[in-house]
């Protein structure tokens, strides 16, 4: 008998474990706010609550507080739920955040650096934000381009409207329309001007994600090379 009961304890026991590995595995999903969709070449994948960078992979999912950061002539593709799309150039270093409130998810990519080409889809009542080290842009439905070096940000307006805030000196805040170019810098001074054609040119070059790979044989075997397609 007392054996009986024992078996029936364990069974409980290695049930109630596993209910709980499954419950937490479906509570990680559901705190996904994006996903890889792409890696080229040197891409790193940073969790919270830790100092070491991974080497990122297609198809992983980012949730709130993971970090990217790519290296030389690299990329990352990062696609978030409401398809809204971020393409993370070379020598860049991007963390996503997101936080619910009911039904909403607001979304908040903090870009330490680098240069990142974005297409917010259309949010109703939800924020997309992006916080540099000098501004914080608010987004309704818009596409457009980051640069950011550490005492200035460059915005560049493609399409719909982002209202831009320094970070200092009072906080000032201004509106950017399309076709136009936002510089915020580390004295909170935000300067808005047309778009000019060598930032055009940046712009179109930044949405370019297309790669070729080649096989290349040598006497050691066989290698991978992956370009960008400039076509």
């Amino acid at each position: 008998m007392r054996m009986t009961i024992n078996l029936i304890l364990m069974l409980l026991i290695m049930c109630s474990t596993q209910l709980i590995a499954q419950n937490s595995e479906e509570a990680a999903n559901s705190k996904s706010v994006a996903i890889l969709n792409k890696v080229v070449k040197d891409v790193e994948h940073q969790k919270i609550q830790t100092d070491d960078w991974e080497e990122a992979k297609r198809g992983m999912t980012l949730q709130d507080g993971h970090s990217i950061r790519t290296g030389g002539r690299s990329l990352a593709l990062v696609t978030f739920l409401d398809k809204s799309l971020l393409r993370v150039r070379e020598n860049s270093i991007v963390k996503i955040f997101s936080s619910i409130e009911g039904t909403k998810q607001n979304k908040n990519t903090q870009i330490d650096q680098g240069v990142v080409n974005f297409d917010v889809s259309k949010q109703q009542d939800e924020e997309f934000k992006f916080t540099t080290p000098t501004g914080l842009a608010s987004i309704r439905g818009t596409s457009g381009y980051f640069e950011v070096i550490p005492d200035k940000t460059w915005l560049i307006v493609e399409e719909g409207l982002v209202e831009v805030k320094a970070l200092s000196n009072g906080g000032e805040v201004q509106n950017v329309g399309a076709g136009n170019t936002a510089e915020i810098d580390k004295e909170g001074n935000i300067s808005i001007r047309p778009t000019t054609e060598d930032e055009k040119a940046k712009l179109n070059s930044s949405k370019k994600d297309k790669t070729i790979k080649y096989i290349i044989e040598t006497s050691e075997g066989e290698y991978e090379l992956e370009l960008f397609d400039e076509n």
